[in-house]
């Protein structure tokens, strides 16, 4: 006699949600989450799905209810908390998202934890203190492959301390999310960006130089690359730069607008149209 598992109603729903949301249809996960809160309404996860869902759709003000609902039941939901903040930073509520972003580092440090009590380790121990330190990258790499966006609270903080001209905050936690795994272009391109804001433009082609060897996304260090020549009034360099972004990137306006820029200042009115 075959032993067959029985999957319940609500985890069956929860399985069709998810897969729903692998094929991007997120109306359909919605409701599918929406009937497994109905059977059972304190499942850990299931609104911060649900509000990655409404995110994905655009529907802010619905992510932001469903992601409080996760966060006033679950204060230690790490999904629900960088979710909130990215839809916060989304909307341009820089302050809000930073706030949220504060309290990331405690909620990690629980989830590390929460890893290596599954695997036994007792903190009143002081070997087993010792031993969460030095395997430390290990438990980080567990709790990680559930939350693929741990980099994230520090792009947004770096972000927030860039528009507020704290540039030596805005660099360590720009370099921070990339250390966590967060898109390292983007950060990249933002350490580039407070180069030049700053009018270092040697050191900010430099750090462009570098990313373009290391970065398979290559058009924002070449637009950047161009600002910074066109500021050199290395204007051939500028316009090579800007044309290579442009065509790595055929609607990166900002490049298309420079060049246009630079050809109606030398006159050359029918590239400057084009």
């Amino acid at each position: 006699m075959s032993v067959r598992t029985v999957i319940h109603p609500k985890e069956n729903l929860i399985k069709k949600a998810h897969q729903s949301l692998d094929f991007t249809e997120y109306e359909r996960a919605i409701g599918y989450f929406a009937q497994a809160l109905s059977a059972d309404p304190n499942q850990k996860d299931v609104r911060a799905n649900q509000g990655f869902a409404y995110f994905m759709l655009g529907k802010y003000d619905d992510a932001i209810r469903v992601l409080k609902e996760e966060l006033a039941l679950f204060p230690d939901s790490l999904d629900a908390s960088i979710l909130l903040g990215y839809v916060y930073f989304n909307q341009e509520k820089y302050e809000e998202a930073a706030k949220l972003c504060q309290d990331y580092d405690e909620l990690l440090e629980k989830a590390l934890r929460e890893e290596a009590k599954k695997k036994g380790l007792k903190f009143e121990r002081k070997k087993d203190r010792d031993e969460f330190e030095e395997n430390y990258e290990y438990f980080f790499d567990k709790v990680r492959k559930k939350n693929p966006n741990l980099g994230l609270p520090h792009f947004i903080l770096g972000f927030h301390h860039k528009k507020s001209g704290n540039y030596d905050e805005a660099e360590e936690n720009f370099n921070q999310a990339v250390k966590k795994g967060y898109n390292s272009v983007a950060c990249k391109a933002q350490l580039v960006d407070m180069e030049l804001a700053r009018e270092n433009w040697q050191e900010g082609l430099a750090k462009s130089r570098i990313a373009l060897q290391i970065e398979d996304s290559k058009s924002e260090f070449y637009f950047l690359m161009g600002y910074a020549y066109y500021h050199l009034g290395e204007i051939e360099r500028a316009v090579y730069c800007f044309n290579n972004a442009f065509k790595l990137r055929p609607y990166e306006v900002e490049a298309a607008k420079n060049l246009g820029k630079i050809y109606f200042n030398q006159n050359e009115f029918k590239k400057a149209k084009d």
